[in-house]
């Protein structure tokens, strides 16, 4: 079988993927991956499972394979789909038979005036297999220690005063107890860079990582189940707000604990309120209100072109999934999957279409490529452009920072569906142990620490987020520096409260979704065609995901992902 197709590792860390947090390795190709087999890439693959994916030529090897590894099926190809453990035993398998063909070929291929006698090609193989050996045999890791404690790696994605502060929580851990040493490093790309640590049979003993990858990870078997170590350790799931270990489980195990969560809620402009004669301290309480606010805000100059907007449901353009929740849409079901289609959907896509028929589709076009980065002081609702805003509790560390002077407030986004209130996004960054670590024990007793209330109080007053604890001590209310994070808090206990699919084919269905939201925003499709076309498309791969996941389960012995 010849190879035609390998890819770098540059190229597999390429950036991707919505609001700055990484489809895994894009959901691609494995470079390590491919010095376990010579075998021809299809070109990019959309799979969810392991990162290996190869193409066969003989339905003998294929069918001895079926017997060995989980597999998956492709749309027009058969493809073989190993784990990550089942990868580092064929990697090891490959290299040895790579060692007895190379000393096979030093004897057949020697000049005809070598005649070896038999004990001679015996001493030339056992050769050429030591000097060939040496480029291959990989010696064991070795324990590291630090002042006689034993070192535990911890990647982590933070920078800035929010690497402050989970540096913070590491050096108190670290001062209380003399047995493990956590050594935090901070890492540009983390969860492409830690599948490829874990599939190289290397990864960091703690990590931290989005909610939104943690069924993608748990899919590929990247991440070991914390539910074991939570037992031992007599910590309790219902001391978290519920919502916070429901982002961070996957098929009803947990492999993954909260750090900083997050909600959102709507902030204004007080200023630009009470300049167009609004009530500064009055935010809309229905859908209805805010849109008529919104036209009072509003403004265009003399050539009609727009100089400041009172709301776009374009910005931020981190959630173009999540409007359907202000109307009571679902996005996805556990036993029926993809739920894109549905009347609660189609009228949020309506409401998204409306603002383009009252401003022009042209026209916001033109005044949104004006907007400057979200991390600046030409932020739109930084900058005075925009009125209102969906943000979440990390806003008011932009306004302290590029806005200082502004006078804004935050409450509840409002809904259109009467009796439909406090309505949010939540969202966390986790923590979690990935499969492979070489220290699972040690590096639970830190998160167990960080888990604490003290250590997630230190963390999250430092990074002026909430913690994900149902019990917070008095002082930590009282002297946060976000007015508003009483707020942000009862918005994460609301019932209300709404967060991405887990599921492993999220952002296949969010491919989906992005384009579709922008098609409708601008006008160029109407929300009536776009809804089924995404219903059809996503379901297509969600049901590819399933019969994925039924033929490992088969090749497995009747066992579950």
């Amino acid at each position: 079988m010849k190879s035609s197709c390998y890819r770098s590792i540059e190229e597999c860390s390429t950036p991707s993927g919505p609001t700055g947090h990484m489809d895994p390795c894009n959901r691609g190709f494995h470079p390590r991956l491919f010095t376990l087999f010579p075998f021809r890439e299809r070109g990019r693959s959309h799979s969810s499972g392991s990162s290996a994916e190869v193409h066969t030529c003989g339905s003998e090897f294929r069918s001895r394979l079926y017997t060995l590894f989980p597999f998956r099926e492709s749309e027009q190809v058969q493809t073989v789909h190993l784990s990550f453990r089942d990868t580092l035993k064929m990697k090891r398998l490959y290299r040895w038979i790579r060692l007895f063909c190379s000393a096979v070929t030093a004897i057949t291929v020697a000049p005809r005036s070598l005649r070896f006698s038999k004990v001679s090609r015996f001493f030339v193989f056992l050769t050429v297999m030591l000097v060939c050996s040496c480029n291959v045999i990989v010696p064991e890791p070795q324990d590291e220690y630090v002042d006689g404690r034993l070192r535990v790696t911890y990647w982590e994605v933070w920078t800035g005063f929010e690497g402050e502060a989970i540096q913070r929580v590491v050096d108190r851990f670290n001062e209380m107890q003399d047995k493990v040493y956590v050594d935090l490093t901070t890492v540009s790309q983390i969860d492409r860079k830690a599948l490829i640590a874990i599939a190289g049979g290397d990864p960091p003993d703690l990590l931290g990582l989005w909610s939104g990858v943690l069924a993608q990870f748990a899919e590929k078997r990247a991440l070991t189940c914390l539910d074991p170590f939570i037992d031992r350790a007599d910590m309790n799931r219902s001391d978290f707000i519920d919502v916070f270990i429901e982002i961070n489980s996957y098929r009803g195990k947990v492999y993954a604990l909260p750090t900083t969560p997050a909600t959102t809620a709507l902030h204004w402009n007080k200023a630009l309120f009470e300049a167009a004669g609004l009530d500064p301290e009055v935010p809309p309480r229905t859908l209805d209100e805010l849109d008529r606010m919104a036209d009072q805000l509003t403004k265009f100059d003399e050539n009609g072109n727009l100089v400041q907007l009172g709301f776009t449901p374009a910005v931020p353009s981190a959630w173009p999934w999540a409007w359907g929740a202000w109307f009571g849409a679902e996005l996805w079901a556990e036993d029926t999957g993809i739920m894109f289609d549905t009347p609660a959907n189609l009228q949020a896509y309506k409401w998204i279409e409306s603002y383009s028929t009252k401003y022009g589709a042209d026209k916001l076009r033109t005044f949104q490529s004006g907007f400057g980065n979200f991390s600046s002081p030409q932020n739109p609702f930084l900058s005075g452009k925009l009125a209102m805003v969906m943000q979440g509790v990390w806003m008011n560390n932009f306004i302290d920072r590029y806005a200082p002077d502004m006078q804004w407030g935050a409450a509840p986004f409002p809904s259109a569906v009467q009796g439909l209130e406090n309505v949010s996004i939540a969202e966390s960054n986790s923590i979690c142990i990935p499969a492979g670590a070489r220290h699972p024990d040690e590096a639970f007793e830190f998160i167990q620490y960080l888990c604490s209330q003290e250590g997630l109080e230190m963390l999250n007053m430092g990074q002026r987020k909430f913690s994900p604890l149902k019990q917070v001590s008095p002082e930590f209310v009282q002297t946060h520096p976000n007015p508003y994070i009483d707020l942000f808090i009862d918005l994460a206990r609301s019932p209300n409260v709404c967060y991405a699919p887990q599921t492993s084919v999220w952002y296949e269905y969010l491919d989906e979704i992005g384009p579709a939201f922008d098609l409708v925003r601008f006008g160029k499709v109407l929300p009536e065609e776009m809804l089924p076309r995404v219903q059809q498309r996503a379901s297509a791969k969600w049901q590819r995901q399933q019969r994925r996941m039924a033929r490992r389960a088969e090749a497995e012995g009747g066992g579950t992902s």
